[in-house]
């Protein structure tokens, strides 16, 4: 199983690498029917390393799935939790919730920090490609995510107060069993 989740880690950031130096050409989504806790448990195993501690409350025992792309899924989720954890920047305190619920017809997985927030000026322009609160940053990561979630037929939004952290959510269709 651990070597199995390396490869898919291996085999995701690979894909990450080439979606972001070609973000205007997206690869065509291969949908099948999916475990999304499956895909959020392999995304959360590539920061098993990090001081920050990501909590999934994880009450679907026979997972919840839908129609997406396996890999594209895993990028989404891995962008949402590299972005909590490098707003916590290593704040002892800092700390990452991952929450799913299926409800209607619909899947919402939230991805929450108690990092610094979004400052208001900035909230416009969170989806915006090219657009960055980092230094490092390329601003490619968050308007992937909204690119590939919309692609898959769901919506994505935030929530954020500034010194009281953020909390990013996505919804996509249920698949039919």
């Amino acid at each position: 199983r651990f070597s199995r989740t390396l490869i898919e880690q291996i085999d995701s950031l690979s894909a990450i690498a080439t979606a972001f130096s070609d973000f205007a050409k997206m690869p065509k989504s291969e949908l099948q029917r999916i475990d999304l806790v499956a895909c959020i448990h392999t995304a959360i195993t590539t920061f098993s390393g990090s001081a920050t501690p990501i909590v999934f409350s994880d009450a679907h025992e026979n997972g919840v799935f839908v129609l997406a792309d396996n890999k594209q899924m895993i990028r989404v989720m891995v962008n949402l939790l590299t972005n909590s954890v490098q707003a916590i920047d290593g704040d002892p305190k800092g700390r990452i919730e991952v929450s799913v619920r299926a409800d209607a017809g619909w899947v919402r997985v939230c991805v929450t920090d108690n990092g610094p927030g979004i400052p208001e000026v900035q909230k416009s322009r969170i989806f915006v490609r090219n657009f960055s609160t980092k230094s490092e940053g390329m601003g490619l990561g968050l308007a992937m995510v909204k690119n590939i979630i919309e692609g898959h037929g769901g919506h994505i939004w935030f929530v954020s107060r500034e010194s009281e952290g953020a909390m990013f959510c996505f919804e996509l269709p249920q698949a039919p069993e």
